[in-house]
């Protein structure tokens, strides 16, 4: 047997058998579906005008370059870093099991909720009220407006008033009273 060579069209009617490899110099065009029952592969680029099916795993050995909307109907696993250039928009929770560290502002549109201790290494700015619901424990507080307290008000040092006391009602001393300038009372004393 030798080699067969022809000039025009090779048309088969039905199916064609080939026990060894088949190189085409030129463009093959299929007209129906190509099945491989062993690997595919492509030396040069792949041009799909279509969409890509694939029923199983596919693994990439370098990058993947998008350029539309990718939409993931299960969950994506990544092992190492997410890099988003520019905005990320998420219509549920986020669930950070580590360490998050933004450098730039955090604006939270709704109410933000620590489930343990908050340590800010700066200062704390509160545009609006402040409600806490137990025990202020810290250094020096500065108030630049009134303060009002609705129950007790215990201080256990010594408190220093650098302007007027004012008590509207009844004020009640467990030991001495020291004066060191002048007292004026405009009402009875009873001693």
């Amino acid at each position: 047997l030798s080699d067969a060579s022809l000039n025009s069209t090779l048309v088969v009617a039905k199916d064609t058998t080939l026990n060894s490899t088949l190189l085409v110099t030129g463009s093959a065009s299929a007209e129906g579906d190509i099945a491989a029952q062993a690997n595919l592969t492509v030396s040069g680029d792949a041009t799909l005008n279509s969409t890509l099916v694939v029923t199983k795993d596919a693994t990439l050995n370098s990058g993947l370059i998008v350029a539309g909307t990718t939409v993931m109907n299960g969950d994506a696993s990544l092992n190492e870093t997410l890099v988003v250039a520019k905005d990320a928009t998420l219509n549920s929770g986020l669930t950070v099991k580590g360490t998050t560290t933004a450098e730039g502002d955090l604006t939270a549109q709704s109410k933000l909720i620590v489930t343990s201790d908050a340590s800010l290494n700066s200062t704390l700015v509160v545009a609006k009220d402040t409600t806490l619901n137990s025990t202020l424990i810290g250094g020096a507080t500065t108030a630049e407006g009134d303060i009002a307290a609705q129950a007790n008000l215990t201080v256990s040092g010594d408190a220093s008033f650098n302007s007027t006391l004012v008590v509207t009602k009844d004020a009640t001393l467990n030991s001495g009273l020291i004066v060191a300038g002048t007292t004026v009372m405009n009402g009875d004393a009873s001693l």
